[in-house]
């Protein structure tokens, strides 16, 4: 077990959260915030695992649209092509929830943190 700053005590995730906390991350890819909000609706109130790993991919990914879209209109338009960069953290963190890891993006990791 891995503890949070506060000392509180994490519990270990099973496979299919691990699964599901990865898709909520990996899915951000494809379809923004509504992939890890879904996740967060149907299976959050079941696992603080799943439930952090959605909050934080949601976060990620909202901020990562807004910033694309920002970029995209200062450009007229060739700022969209910025877009896949953000995937690479999404793909790396969901491959550490995958693992089991209670791993926050930076700046972002105490945010829904099990207290």
């Amino acid at each position: 077990m891995s503890m949070t700053p506060s000392g509180v005590q994490l519990p270990v995730a099973t496979d299919e959260e691990k699964q599901m906390a990865m898709i909520a991350h990996i899915g951000g890819c494809l379809v923004s915030f509504w992939a890890p909000g879904l996740i967060y609706l149907l299976k959050g109130k079941d696992s603080p695992y799943i439930r952090y790993h959605a909050t934080q991919a949601a976060i990620y990914h909202t901020i990562a649209l807004v910033l694309v879209i920002i970029l995209g209109v200062v450009t007229c338009g060739v700022g969209y092509i910025a877009l896949p960069i953000f995937w690479i953290p999404a793909i790396m963190w969901g491959l550490k929830a995958n693992k089991g890891e209670w791993a926050g993006y930076p700046g972002l990791a105490n945010i829904g943190m099990p207290s």
